[in-house]
Parts: C-alpha cells; structure tokens; sequence
C-alpha cells in the first residue's frame, strides 16, 4: 500500500504542481495508519523531496518564476517550525478537525472561482513557448 500511496501522492504533484499533502496526509493517517503528527512530517518530508524533484526539471527548461519561489521558500521555512510548535500543543483530533476544515476551504475557493470567472481557471498548467532564443512559461 505504501508504494501506491507514493505513487498516488506523486502523481498528484506532477499533475498540479501540488496537492500531494491533500492526498498525503489522509492516506497516511487513514490507510496506512500512521499516528496525525507523525503523517504532517512524513508527509511535509516527501512532498518536499517530490517537488524538488520535479522543480528541478521545471527550472531546466524555463517554468519557474524565482523571484515568487525564494519568497515561498523563505516564508515557508519560517512559518513551518511555528506551525509545528502550535500543532504539537493541540491535541491530534483538532490537528485532523482544522487540516479537514483548511482543505475544504481551499476547495470551496477554488470550486468558486472557478464558477465565477471560468476563464481565468481554464488555464491550469503552464504551455512552453518556444521562441528562437528562449523557452519561456505561459501561465495563467
């Protein structure tokens, strides 16, 4: 089950750009039975290792925007250890109550704005332009 986990959890980040925690985190806790902390970490441990992965083919030809990427980073890497000490105060069951609430949210954002302005949320993944000198991303 592991391996289909993974690959269920990679394919989700390959396909989006992200997410994998979205898939990660239940199938750990639910269907492998992993302990709620315990599957935030492995969880925050795989999606990051994936997304480096997959984020270094994207800057090799061209798909990531620096500039928004190191302010992610930066602010992810601050904002992580804090979210970590406020987790391990809280008891498991609201860790998973406030993640469910968190991602159905996002969802209903998301469900939203695409209703709202279809056109915007056409777009999902980045197209390559290839010009005669440069690749460049076309996103939306």
């Amino acid at each position: 089950m592991v391996i289909i986990f993974g690959i269920l959890v990679g394919l989700a980040l390959g396909l989006t750009g992200g997410g994998g925690s979205v898939f990660a985190v239940p199938l750990l806790v639910y269907g492998l039975d992993v302990a709620p902390r315990d599957a935030v970490v492995v969880s925050l441990a795989a999606v990051g290792l994936t997304a480096a992965f997959g984020a270094t083919d994207a800057l090799r030809v061209g798909l990531v925007e620096g500039r928004a990427g190191i302010i992610f980073a930066s602010l992810g890497t601050v904002g992580a250890p804090l979210g970590l000490a406020i987790g391990e105060q809280l008891p498991e069951t609201m860790l998973i109550l406030g993640y469910a609430v968190l991602a159905l949210l996002i969802a209903a954002a998301m469900w939203r704005k695409a209703m709202r302005r279809p056109q915007e949320t056409a777009v999902i993944r980045a197209n390559i332009q290839r010009g005669a000198d440069e690749v460049r991303a076309i996103c939306r």
